[in-house]
């Protein structure tokens, strides 16, 4: 029990001294909750463990209204000697929903397209594709620790990586003095490639609200893992030597896309007519999209509602 004394406090009148006091420790009893003893399951319990203090413990459902006030009676000192005055202290308890669900998602985008041409005499144009989606749609809230909130996301997603497209190039020219003009270099590249996976998983975001209400979310996404096979037509012919050559191959290929790294979703504040609800996005480019290292423009979005328990 804490009592504050202005006779202990010095020499600046209207000012006290606060301290633990064992006499006051010892006179209190009957803590309650709304008035009733102990409290319930209804408005939360309370208990005094030693003279003096008491723990307060919230109910499982936030009641109404979520102020409560946790009351102690205390025995009062009568300085003309005669009957103690009893004084009832009372502290008003806000009940938070620290236990409200959370409902919503967010999305990681990443496309691009790049054009190959060759200028050492060929025709034809190579067009290197990357994309991939991500969605995160909440399922559940796995913890709660103060104003840290881990969630669990659904992880659903898609990748594809493909190059196609023909380089082709002829070449005239004489093989032998006063020869005639023949077709003397014959090439055609032609490629199929392409590479496809999906993911559903579960994993976490870790949702901290900040003292200015704002959130930072980082989500730990996971990899997409493609497969596929790579088609390639490789053929040079040479008109002097009369010769082909045939480099043409098929391969399985697969690849582990870039999703390596936390999305963070960082300083989002509330909506402002909605504090519970979160919406907004941002984007950016990258160099190095996808197994072919396509350049890439990425985009990560968020809608997201806090439901606090009825």
């Amino acid at each position: 029990m804490i009592v504050c004394d202005s006779e202990q406090a010095g020499p600046l009148e209207g000012t006290f001294e606060c301290g633990p006091s064992v006499v006051a420790s010892h006179a209190v009893r009957g803590w309650s909750v709304n008035g009733v003893a102990g409290g319930n399951a209804s408005v939360g319990r309370v208990s005094g463990n030693v003279p003096g203090e008491a723990t307060y413990t919230a109910p499982a459902t936030k009641p109404r209204p979520n102020t409560v006030a946790v009351s102690v009676q205390m025995n009062g000192i009568n300085p003309d000697g005669g009957p103690s005055p009893l004084l009832i202290l009372v502290a008003s308890i806000v009940v938070g929903d620290d236990d409200a669900q959370w409902q919503g998602t967010i999305t990681y985008t990443e496309s691009g397209t790049r054009e190959n041409r060759r200028t050492d005499g060929f025709t034809g144009v190579i067009t290197d594709k990357f994309k991939q989606t991500h969605t995160f749609t909440v399922v559940g809230v796995k913890e709660v620790n103060g104003p840290s909130t881990t969630l669990l996301l659904r992880h659903t997603g898609s990748a594809e990586t493909t190059r196609s497209g023909n380089w082709h190039r002829e070449i005239y020219e004489i093989c032998q003095a006063q020869g005639p003009v023949v077709l003397r270099y014959w090439d055609d590249y032609t490629v199929n490639y392409t590479l496809t996976g999906t993911i559903d998983e579960t994993v976490e975001a870790r949702l901290y609200q900040g003292a200015d209400s704002g959130y930072n979310m980082y989500v730990s996404g996971e990899s997409i893992h493609s497969k596929g096979q790579e088609v390639v037509s490789d053929i040079h012919k040479d008109g002097c030597s009369k010769t082909t050559t045939d480099n043409s191959f098929t391969k399985d290929r697969d690849y582990l896309d870039n999703m390596s790294e936390e999305i963070a979703v960082v300083g989002v504040g509330p909506d402002p007519k909605n504090q519970n609800h979160l919406s907004g996005g941002y984007e950016g480019k990258d160099s190095s999209g996808g197994v072919l290292s396509v350049p890439t423009t990425w985009a990560v979005t968020w809608d997201l509602t806090r439901v606090p328990r009825p």
